[in-house]
């Protein structure tokens, strides 16, 4: 069962006893005295493969939704010249974005992102002397300037993110 521009189409294995389609349907116009034969969905042999397919509001048309197995198609990808889009998650404090409305004049609601104020930031780590590299948001440095960076690194560590 999938949704089709608001319509429920419901797939069904087609009987003997149903020649027509789903039980109850009336038979195309074809098959009425004085209809007229014009499209494929009044055609009375099927205009596809595979004959023993009916959908319950489109009797004619036959839409297989086929997926093929590996990557997701390239428009559902988050990808930025060719690479992954990381997700913009603090990684102190893990806020990540909100959704809301935006709310016109006429109080029109229409969607929308509230996203987080996410800064790439390099800090010196004194006990490895080493730089690393963050992607905190603003409330994630004071976190930092108040406990200090050993002990939120820390914790970022014995969550299991790679620091």
């Amino acid at each position: 069962m999938w949704f089709q521009n608001g319509m429920r189409h419901i797939a069904r294995r087609r009987s003997a006893a149903e020649p027509h389609g789903v039980a109850g349907d009336p038979p195309p116009k074809a098959a009425q005295p004085g209809g007229r034969l014009n499209g494929p969905a009044q055609r009375s042999e099927p205009a596809h493969a595979c004959s023993d397919l009916t959908f319950a509001a489109a009797p004619g048309i036959l839409r297989v939704a086929a997926r093929r197995p590996g990557r997701a198609p390239a428009h559902a990808r988050r990808t930025i010249h060719g690479r992954t889009k990381m997700s913009r998650v603090c990684q102190v404090t893990g806020k990540k974005a909100q959704y809301g409305n935006n709310v016109s004049h006429a109080n029109n609601k229409t969607r929308r992102r509230f996203e987080v104020n996410l800064q790439n930031k390099r800090y010196y780590l004194e006990e490895e002397k080493r730089w690393i590299r963050l992607r905190v948001s603003a409330h994630g440095m004071k976190i930092i300037n108040r406990r200090g960076l050993a002990s939120v690194v820390r914790e970022i560590r014995a969550r299991g993110e790679k620091v």
